[in-house]
C-alpha cells in the first residue's frame, strides 16, 4: 500500500461533499504539491490535537464546544487554587512563603525542577505558533472565525503562565527534592487535561458527539504558514521568548536563594522563655579563673535578635532586659547552630559545664534538629546542663505581627511590629505584643504589711519595666524587717519568671537617669542577685508566673542558705493562707 501527504485542499473537497463544519478555505494558500516545493512540505502545519482547538473548529453552540470551555475553566479554576493555596502563608517580608533556607541538595533540585518546567510547559509555545504561523485567510468558513482562533490561542497562553507561576511557587517552597517534582508533575497533569480529554473523545469516552468532532478531517490537514514566519525572524522570537522566561525566573530564583544565604526570611527578633531549671554549681569564667554560682535558666529568658548566619542558620543574641537593644558592657547569649553536634545550642561564652570544658559548642541548652528555622524546632526536643543531661521545654516565638490579633486586639499591627492603643488613659499596655497591661488602679499596691509600692516611671512617663513587666518602688521610710532607712531603696523586679525583692542600701539619691543606665545593663544572673552582700541583697522572691504585675502572686522571704537547703535557700510564705497572693491593687 502506497502511503502519501493528505493535503488541506483535499480535505476541503471531501467535508464540502459531507457539509463537515470543519471545513477550510485556503483561499489559494494550498498549491499542488509541485507549486509548494519540498521545504514547504516539511513545513506543514497541522491543528494540534487539543479540546483547545474545539473552541474555533466547533461552533459555540455545539456540545463539543462547551466541552472545551468546560477543560479550560477545569485546568484554570485547579491552577488558580494550587495558586491561592501557595499564597497562603505569604507575608510582606516573604512573598513566597518561602522556608529560611534549604539543604544544598534541595536547593540543586530547585534550580534542576526550574530547568525542566520550562521544558515541559508547551501551551505558551503552541499558542504563539499557531498566532504567528496559520495566516487569518486559511480559516474563513462559516463556522471558524478568525477571533476564536485568536482567543483559543490567548487561552493557551494563559493558562501556560499560570502553570509556570505556580511551578515556581512550588520550586522556591519546597524543601524536599522529591516533593518538589511530584507537584511539578501533579501541576503538569492538570495543564494537560485538553490533552487527555481530546484523546479519551477519539475513543468514545464522552460520545458520538464528541468522538466526531475531534476525529474531523481538518484534524489531519496541513495548512500552509504565513509568509511573516517564514525567516529567521521567528524562530528567533520563539528562542527569545524561550530564554526571557528562562532569565525571569532564574534571576527569581536567585534572588530568593540570596536572600535565604543572607537570612532575610528568618524571623529577626525571637522571645525565649527557658523554663525554671537550676543548676546550682555553674562554672563561670573570670578573668581571675573559674568561679561557681547558681544558674537560673530563666535569668536568660527575653528578646533575642538575629545577628548573622552560622551553617546556613540564623544567630541569636541576647539583648538586654530594660528596651530590647544590644548589652554595651554585658556579653549576652546566643542560640545558633552547631554543626558538630547537628544541633542547635543555647551557650554564653564564660559559662562552662566543667573548667576542663573547652569544646567548639559548650553548650548549656541543646536540641537535636536539623531544622533551617529555630522556630520549627520542637519545644520539648532540648536537653539542659544541670550538673546532669535533664530534658526540657523551651518556648519560642517570633515577635514580629502579621495582624492584629498577634497584637492580642490591645494594638495595631503596623511593618510587622504592634503599636499598641494609647486610647484609654486608664491602662497602660506594654510588651512587644501589647500582652501586658497595667490598670490604673494598680499603679499602686499594697503587701499584707500594709507597704505601698508604687509603678516606676521614666522621665518620658513610659513605664519603667524589665523582661516587659514593670518595675515595682517601695514608698516607705523604715522598713524594720530588713533594716531599711529613708535613705535605701527597696526595688520588685522581674526576673524572667520570678520577681525579686532586691533592696539597695544608701542609693535612694541616686537619679532616675543613672538607674535608667544601670536597667540597660541589668542581668540577674550577671548582678549575682542572690549573693548577699552588705550593699544589695534579695530578701524575697515569687512563685514561678507569666502575669503582668505581682497583684495575685504568692511571695517568700527568703532565709537560711546552704548545701542542706533548696537553691534560694529557706522560703517562708509571706501570704496565708497559700495561693491568697501577697499583693492587691490600692489605686493611684
Amino acid at each position: 500500500m502506497t502511503l502519501r501527504r493528505v493535503d488541506s485542499r483535499e480535505i476541503l473537497d471531501a467535508d464540502d461533499e459531507i457539509a463537515n463544519p470543519c471545513a477550510i478555505a485556503i483561499n489559494g494558500h494550498a498549491n499542488s504539491h509541485q507549486e509548494r516545493g519540498d521545504v514547504e512540505e516539511e513545513f506543514g502545519i497541522n491543528l494540534p490535537h487539543s479540546t483547545h482547538t474545539l473552541l474555533f473548529t466547533e461552533p459555540v453552540l455545539s456540545l463539543p464546544f462547551w466541552f472545551a470551555v468546560s477543560t479550560a475553566s477545569l485546568s484554570f479554576f485547579v491552577m488558580l487554587l494550587a495558586l491561592i493555596n501557595n499564597r497562603s502563608g505569604s507575608t510582606e517580608s516573604n512573598v513566597y512563603s518561602v522556608p529560611v533556607n534549604v539543604s544544598p541538595s534541595v536547593k540543586a533540585s530547585q534550580y534542576c525542577a526550574l530547568l525542566v518546567t520550562l521544558l515541559m510547559e508547551e501551551e505558551i509555545p503552541t499558542g504563539i505558533y499557531l498566532l504567528r504561523r496559520i495566516p487569518k485567510s486559511s480559516l474563513k468558513t462559516a463556522h471558524i472565525n478568525y477571533k476564536k482562533f485568536v482567543a483559543s490561542s490567548i487561552v493557551r497562553i494563559i493558562i501556560g503562565y499560570t502553570f509556570l507561576v505556580n511551578a515556581f511557587l512550588v520550586i522556591v517552597q519546597g524543601d524536599r527534592v522529591l516533593d518538589i517534582f511530584y507537584d511539578m508533575l501533579a501541576l503538569n497533569f492538570v495543564e494537560q487535561l485538553d490533552d487527555i480529554s481530546f484523546q479519551l473523545a477519539t475513543m468514545d469516552v464522552f460520545g458520538k458527539r464528541m468522538k466526531c468532532a475531534t476525529t474531523k478531517r481538518c484534524f489531519r490537514a496541513e495548512f500552509p504558514y504565513q509568509s511573516i514566519g517564514r525567516g529567521k525572524g521567528f524562530s528567533i522570537f520563539l528562542k527569545t521568548l524561550y530564554f526571557f522566561n528562562l532569565l525571569v525566573f532564574l534571576g527569581l530564583l536567585s534572588a530568593v536563594t540570596v536572600k535565604q544565604k543572607e537570612g532575610y526570611f528568618n524571623c529577626d527578633s525571637i522571645t525565649v522563655a527557658f523554663g525554671n531549671d537550676i543548676w546550682e554549681e555553674a562554672v563561670v569564667k573570670t578573668q581571675n579563673g573559674y568561679n561557681e554560682t547558681m544558674l537560673v535558666y530563666s535569668f536568660f529568658n527575653g528578646v533575642y535578635k538575629q545577628r548573622g548566619t552560622q551553617d546556613g542558620r540564623p544567630v541569636y543574641m541576647e539583648q538586654n532586659k530594660f528596651d530590647n537593644t544590644p548589652y554595651t558592657e554585658k556579653i549576652g547569649a546566643e542560640i545558633k547552630y552547631c554543626k558538630e553536634l547537628q544541633a542547635w545550642v543555647f551557650t554564653q561564652e564564660n559559662i562552662r559545664k566543667s573548667t576542663s570544658d573547652e569544646s567548639e559548642c559548650p553548650w548549656l541548652l541543646k536540641a537535636n534538629s536539623l531544622e533551617y528555622d529555630l522556630l520549627d524546632v520542637p519545644s520539648d526536643s532540648w536537653s539542659v546542663w544541670i550538673g546532669t543531661i535533664n530534658s526540657a521545654e523551651v518556648s519560642i516565638s517570633c515577635n514580629s505581627c502579621n495582624n492584629n490579633v498577634d497584637c492580642n486586639l490591645n494594638g495595631e499591627c503596623l511593618n510587622g511590629m504592634c503599636e499598641c492603643d494609647t486610647s484609654d488613659v486608664t491602662v497602660q499596655l506594654f510588651g512587644l505584643h501589647c500582652e501586658h497591661k497595667l490598670k490604673e488602679q494598680c499603679t499602686s499596691i499594697k503587701g499584707n504589711d500594709n507597704q505601698t509600692w508604687s509603678a516606676v516611671m521614666l522621665r518620658d512617663q513610659n513605664l519603667f519595666t524589665t523582661y516587659g513587666r514593670p518595675l515595682f518602688e517601695w514608698n516607705g521610710n523604715s522598713f524594720e524587717k530588713y533594716n531599711l532607712t529613708q535613705e535605701d531603696n527597696l526595688y520588685m523586679i522581674f526576673s524572667g519568671s520570678r520577681w525579686l525583692g532586691i533592696y539597695f542600701k544608701g542609693q535612694s539619691h541616686l537619679a532616675l537617669e543613672l538607674w535608667e543606665h544601670s536597667a540597660s545593663e541589668y542581668h540577674p544572673f550577671w548582678s549575682n542577685d542572690f549573693t548577699h552582700n552588705e550593699v544589695n541583697d534579695t530578701v524575697f522572691v515569687s512563685d514561678p508566673t507569666t502575669e503582668s504585675t505581682p497583684v495575685g502572686v504568692d511571695f517568700y522571704e527568703i532565709g537560711e542558705q546552704g548545701e542542706q537547703y533548696g537553691p534560694f535557700g529557706v522560703l517562708y510564705p509571706m501570704q496565708t493562707p497559700p495561693g491568697r497572693g501577697y499583693f492587691q491593687c490600692i489605686g493611684p
